[in-house]
């Protein structure tokens, strides 16, 4: 007698059939770890994300008056007691003029810290009175 009746399993061609063996070798390797995910759960994050997204559009952001950000800064830059150009820069610029300037054939022109600090600050002053003059 022979058997007439196809399996689904004989649909199925060669490749797909050393494919699956594969899959199920890698996935007897390695345990599932897909994690069990309640419907609780699911609600509570999407509130969560629903809030957040609703927040970000709700919140709307500070608009001043034009000038009112500059005199802020003005004002905070006032108050500072720090230098406002960064001391390794200004440092550098001020030892590139000095090894211009120093003869060929003699030892490069030193400055003290205190020297270089007296000198930022003055430069400083100078050049926020010329701005302001402008």
């Amino acid at each position: 007698k022979r058997n007439d009746t196809v399996s689904s399993h004989d649909l199925i061609s060669p490749l797909a059939h050393s494919l699956a063996d594969q899959s199920t070798e890698k996935s007897k390797s390695k345990p599932n770890r897909r994690i069990q995910k309640s419907p609780t759960a699911e609600k509570k994050r999407a509130s969560i994300k629903k809030n957040d997204s609703a927040r970000k559009t709700n919140v709307s952001k500070r608009r001043f008056r034009p000038g009112t950000r500059a005199l802020m800064e003005i004002r905070r830059l006032q108050r500072s007691t720090e230098m406002l150009v960064p001391r390794l820069p200004f440092a550098r610029l001020v030892k590139e003029i000095l090894m211009d300037m120093h003869p060929v054939g003699q030892e490069p022109y030193r400055i003290q810290t205190s020297a270089l600090e007296a000198l930022q600050e003055f430069s400083e002053f100078y050049m926020s009175e010329f701005f302001m003059d402008a």
